[in-house]
């Protein structure tokens, strides 16, 4: 007898036990309907569960919510067919920014290691994700990587020429000053580089506020553009779409890939699966202190069962190597 309200950008999980759904824009109310109605109105697009974004570029009318009403609506649309999705393999670098070599850490003496024989090479200028669960040792490695730890056994190697700087999972840490213009101002005099970074990080309207009075994903974005101002050669985020729509997201990897191109280096550390898959060019999972191998994104999420995208779940032995939705829908199209 519980009424529970829930507001979230990521919708995978929470529409299919959602009752009814309510889309806000621009502070008004655009729609309120049945999840499953909701892929009517183009404006949720973007940030539908990935049956639901597959469906609604292909058909109109209410849509498969689930993984498993995804699943039966692909099998019937393609008759049962079996489809292949060709994609061109990439190569293997030959340029670290990182290398890490047999890392033992522990926080205290006596206590447990967190992370246990690490091993690990990150590719310059390569968009390098690092996954698994929760206390598995993630942001520990990535302050391994930063300095700001050091293993009681083991090495980090990092070109001297090269500079790295890092963001924490809660941002608001590396927030000194009263407003977010003051905050960027103390990192940089420039003004010219300064507004350059407030339009590309579209935070023009937060500049006056204080650095506590914004949301999670105003937050992420006043401090990117903090970290961006440092224009460091290697650049560490832990969980940096937490809080951050949709729209946002594709706007945050085109920033990625623009850096990218620039001979930055981009660690991440992240549960967004859908995102890393998608933007990521390798992928490592740590488990219980220690790393797995660390092929390329996509072969990483297409051999891996639970670490995985929804697109992929849905079009498992039905599209091969789909591993996205703009896979899937790329391939429906084609027919």
């Amino acid at each position: 007898g519980v009424t529970v309200v829930i507001t979230e950008h990521r919708l995978e999980e929470i529409f299919p036990v959602a009752d009814k759904v309510v889309v806000i824009d621009d502070g008004e109310i655009v729609a309120v309907s049945s999840p499953s109605e909701i892929g009517k109105f183009d404006i949720m697009k973007s940030s539908l569960p990935s049956a639901m974004r597959i469906y609604s570029e292909i058909r109109k009318g209410d849509c498969p919510v689930t993984v498993r009403e995804g699943r039966k609506w692909l099998r019937e649309t393609l008759d049962n067919q079996v489809e292949e999705i060709k994609k061109e393999v990439k190569k293997k670098p030959d340029d670290f920014s990182v290398e890490i070599r047999d890392v033992f850490f522990r926080y205290s003496k006596n206590g447990e290691d967190i992370l246990k024989d690490i091993s690990l090479k990150i590719p310059k200028g390569e968009i390098f994700a690092i996954t698994g669960g929760n206390g598995a040792g993630k942001s520990t490695l990535l302050k391994i990587i930063a300095k700001t730890e050091v293993p009681y056994k083991g090495k980090v190697k990092i070109p001297k020429n090269l500079r790295i700087a890092a963001l924490p999972q809660d941002v608001r840490l590396i927030f000194t000053e009263k407003t977010v213009e003051l905050n960027l101002k103390k990192i940089c005099s420039a003004d010219e580089k300064i507004r350059e970074v407030i339009e590309l990080m579209g935070i023009e309207n937060l500049l006056s506020k204080h650095p506590y009075d914004l949301s999670g994903g105003e937050s992420q974005k006043a401090a990117t553009a903090m970290l961006l101002l440092k224009n460091p050669d290697i650049m560490l985020f832990d969980e940096p779409t937490k809080g951050l729509d949709n729209d946002f997201k594709e706007e945050f990897a085109e920033i990625l890939r623009s850096l990218k191109s620039k001979g930055k280096t981009i660690v991440m550390v992240s549960h967004d699966v859908e995102f890393l898959a998608k933007h990521a060019d390798y992928c490592a999972m740590v488990f219980d202190g220690k790393i797995s191998s660390y092929p390329t994104a996509r072969e990483f999420f297409l051999s891996n069962v639970f670490y995985t995208t929804s697109a992929c779940r849905i079009a498992r032995g039905i599209i091969k190597n789909a591993l996205t939705c703009e896979d899937v829908i790329e391939c429906l199209k084609a027919k």
